[in-house]
């Protein structure tokens, strides 16, 4: 009885012998946080999901031509990932066919000129001078808010003739160290005030 309780033993320290235990995430943990090309790919879709969103709710609303500014953080500034998000919209934008949008370089000549930062909300007076110079129907501004556990993309399509808000759209980004990073990193200051 002894000689079998000794041969189970060895056989089961054997067997703990040629087995490897291993004590890190699986696969599917790695594949799930975005890196790279698929953080790139998270962000697309996302934009993509936004402007769906706005489409969904415009309607017939007649605009063809908008303005896109920068999503601004909490604090009112552009951050490396507002203007990256707002780079996705207007590739998401244009790839639907919804909008004619008004290149980067002509909106931060016109903003410089204007003497105004990006922002969530203008008041009349600048609403007009925006379309004014832009001959465009609306404007699409973005706020880009931290909640702790996440992100929070606001998109606000208003129009620049009125003020009247046209369509609004949400989506939550997840909080990773990429967002986070770009997030916190803001543009520089010729960027971010008004003159």
């Amino acid at each position: 009885m002894r000689q079998g309780y000794r041969l189970l033993l060895m056989l089961i320290f054997t067997l703990c012998l040629g087995c490897q235990v291993r004590l890190e995430p699986g696969a599917l943990y790695w594949a799930e946080p975005a890196r790279g090309h698929n953080e790139s790919q998270y962000y697309r879709e996302k934009a993509r999901d936004l402007v769906h969103q706005l489409a969904y709710t415009i309607g017939q609303s007649g605009v063809q031509e908008v303005v896109v500014l920068d999503a601004v953080n909490d604090a009112g500034q552009v951050s490396a990932l507002g203007e990256y998000f707002s780079g996705r919209v207007v590739e998401a934008i244009t790839q639907a066919g919804l909008f004619r949008v008004v290149k980067r370089g002509e909106v931060e000549r016109v903003l410089e000129t204007l003497r105004l930062a990006p922002a969530l909300s203008y008041n009349r007076e600048e609403l007009g001078s925006l379309g004014g110079a832009f001959e465009a129907e609306a404007l699409l501004t973005g706020r880009i808010t931290d909640l702790g556990t996440g992100l929070d993309v606001r998109l606000t399509l208003t129009d620049v003739e009125n003020g009247d808000l046209i369509a609004a759209a949400t989506e939550h980004l997840k909080r990773s160290r990429f967002a986070l990073e770009m997030y916190r990193h803001t543009c520089p200051p010729e960027r971010n005030t008004a003159g």
